[in-house]
């Protein structure tokens, strides 16, 4: 195993610590602010715990309604070019 194996588990892992800390976030980034998102939206999303992950389920399976149960999973597979670091 080279450099690029630990790499790309040391991508991963930070990858993962950041998703998991953005899910665990309370509304928009405030970042977003008028960027992203309208101010409107930005001032109404303030003390929603579950908007980031309902957006996150959203985007990976086009609605907002979680697996009912331990059958059902998700999974997201990420690529990158080793090259490019």
């Amino acid at each position: 195993m080279g450099p690029h194996f630990a790499l790309a588990g040391h991508v991963r892992t930070l990858f993962e610590q950041r998703l998991l800390h953005y899910l665990a976030g309370v509304g928009h980034p405030p970042s977003t602010s008028g960027v992203l998102v309208t101010d409107r939206d930005f001032e109404e999303s303030l003390g929603d715990t579950s908007l980031r992950t309902r957006l996150f389920l959203i985007a990976l399976t086009g609605m907002d309604l979680a697996p009912v149960d331990g059958l059902q999973k998700l999974s997201v597979r990420i690529f990158f070019e080793l090259d490019r670091f």
